[in-house]
């Protein structure tokens, strides 16, 4: 889907700054497991006129709050250990650096409009997408996790907790709002405003 969206997007006289944009937005979607705009990455750029190579870092970074020791234990003066463990607490979640990174290497090489770019993925998560055998597995490897989390088991498995299968058909709304703000607003307004607020909130909810 996320190939198929791309080269869409060269088809009608895109770059290919261009069409990565639209696929890492339906990567998000369809395999959020490994992909999407809530982590990091690495771009190589070849600009075939110019016989120049670009490199782009977009890898997450540590929160400004991040210390020394700030995986090891709550504070220096609380030193009991993040709950439920460092990897399955927030403080394990870095800044995402994909927007951003699309966002600049659009500005130097895209040609597209860059609101454009994702309306393929905000089609898909309003119309909806069936489960690949990858994701599949994934839901069924990350259940018991899952279900600790009230929204993501509600997307991700069915009202008896079990795992939803290959070929079932997932729709997302709340993605397609992101990505529609993203769109209008830029990269600003994934790292300010109303999502970067519910991004600390999620992060730092210890509940």
């Amino acid at each position: 889907l996320a190939t198929r969206a791309a080269c869409e997007v060269l088809r009608d006289g895109g770059t290919a700054a261009d069409a990565l944009v639209t696929a890492q937005a339906v990567l998000g979607l369809v395999e959020p497991q490994a992909s999407g705009i809530g982590g990091g990455g690495f771009l190589l750029y070849y600009d075939v006129a110019a016989g120049s190579m670009e490199a782009y870092d977009g890898r997450e970074v540590a929160p400004a709050a991040a210390t020394e020791n700030y995986l090891a234990w709550i504070s220096d003066t609380d030193r009991t250990v993040p709950k439920p463990d460092a990897r399955g607490s927030g403080r394990s979640i870095g800044v995402p650096g994909i927007v951003r990174m699309l966002s600049d290497v659009h500005d130097e090489h895209g040609k597209s409009a860059w609101r454009d770019l994702f309306s393929p993925a905000t089609r898909l998560a309003d119309d909806g997408f069936d489960i690949s055998p990858r994701l599949a597995t994934a839901i069924a490897d990350a259940a018991p996790k899952l279900r600790v989390d009230e929204q993501a088991a509600a997307y991700f498995l069915n009202p008896d907790g079990s795992p939803k299968a290959t070929g079932t058909r997932l729709t997302n709304p709340a993605y397609s709002k992101t990505l529609g703000a993203i769109a209008s607003g830029g990269a600003a307004a994934f790292y300010t405003g109303d999502i970067a607020r519910a991004i600390v909130g999620s992060a730092t909810d210890t509940s």
